[in-house]
C-alpha cells in the first residue's frame, strides 16, 4: 500500500522523527484579535504587532545569537535551522544530521513558549497584587495549571486559561514588559546552550582544540579581571541591550 506516493514500508529515521513530529498548533490570528480585544488599544493595533512578530521572533534571537558565536568564537554554521512545532515537551534541543543534506537543527517547542511567558505572567502579577484576594486566587491556581498540565502533561493552554490570563493582567504593561524580558533572556540561554553543543562538536571534528580555545578565553578573562572601564567592557555591555525582544504574546 501506498500513501502520497510513498511505501508505508519505509520507517523515518530519528532524524525525521524529530524535525517533522509533532504539529504547528499557533494561530498568530486568534492570538493578534485577543491582543487586541485585551490590551491598550491606544498602544496596540494589528500593524503594529504584524511589525513585531515579523522584527521579533525566534529566528531574529538566533540570529542574533550566531552573530555572538561568529564574534566571540569565530564560529558559524549557516546551515543551523530553527525548529518550532509542537511536540508536546517543554525542553529544547538540538538534533544534527548525519546523511548529505540532514542540516543541524534547533528545536523550541510551542509548548515551551506558551508556558514560560504564561508562567511569567501570572507570577509577576500575583507578586504585584498580593493583596487583592482575586488576583492571589488567580495566580495560585493559574501557577499550578502552567506547572501541572502545561510543562509536565505537555497541554497548551487552552482558550478559556488564555483569555483568564488577559482578563487578569488587564494590559499591565509593567507586567507584560517584565515577563518578556524574562522570557527573551530565558530564550536567549537557551539558544546559546543548544548552538554551543554544535560548536563543541564542530571542534571534535577538527576545528581549533578546546584547550586552545580554553586557554586563550582564560588569558582574554584575566586582562579584563578588574577593569569594568575597559571599551572593550564598555561595548559587549551596549550590545547586549541592542538585542531585539517582543515575545510572540499569546499566538498558541
Amino acid at each position: 500500500m501506498k500513501e502520497w506516493g510513498m511505501p508505508r514500508f519505509l520507517i523515518p529515521n530519528k532524524y525525521e522523527l524529530l524535525k517533522y513530529g509533532g504539529i504547528r498548533a499557533k494561530d498568530l490570528r486568534y492570538g493578534m484579535k485577543k491582543i487586541l480585544e485585551y490590551l491598550p488599544k491606544d498602544q496596540f493595533s494589528e500593524e503594529l504587532i504584524k511589525e513585531n512578530l515579523e522584527k521579533y521572533s525566534l529566528e531574529k534571537m538566533l540570529e542574533q545569537i550566531q552573530y555572538f558565536f561568529r564574534k566571540e568564537y569565530e564560529f558559524s554554521d549557516s546551515k543551523v535551522e530553527l525548529n518550532n512545532r509542537y511536540q508536546g515537551n517543554i525542553s529544547s534541543y538540538v538534533c544534527e544530521g548525519e546523511k548529505e543534506g540532514e542540516n543541524s537543527f534547533i528545536h523550541i517547542d510551542e509548548l515551551y513558549e506558551a508556558a514560560v511567558l504564561s508562567f511569567f505572567l501570572s507570577m509577576f502579577k500575583w507578586t504585584k497584587e498580593f493583596d487583592n484576594l482575586e488576583t492571589y486566587g488567580f495566580g495560585f491556581i493559574h501557577a499550578l495549571y502552567t506547572l501541572n498540565d502545561v510543562s509536565i502533561l505537555g497541554r497548551l493552554p487552552d482558550a478559556n486559561a488564555s483569555e483568564t490570563l488577559l482578563r487578569t493582567v488587564n494590559g499591565d504593561l509593567q507586567v507584560i514588559n517584565l515577563a518578556e524580558d524574562c522570557y527573551w533572556t530565558i530564550t536567549a540561554f537557551n539558544l546559546a546552550h543548544e548552538l554551543a553543543h554544535i560548536y563543541l562538536n564542530h571542534d571534535k571534528k577538527g576545528g581549533l582544540s578546546r584547550q586552545t580555545k580554553k586557554q586563550s578565553h582564560q588569558e582574554e578573562f584575566q586582562a579584563y579581571v578588574g577593569t569594568e572601564t575597559h571599551p572593550e567592557i564598555q561595548k559587549r555591555k551596549e550590545n547586549i541591550f541592542k538585542i531585539p525582544y517582543f515575545s510572540q504574546m499569546f499566538v498558541c
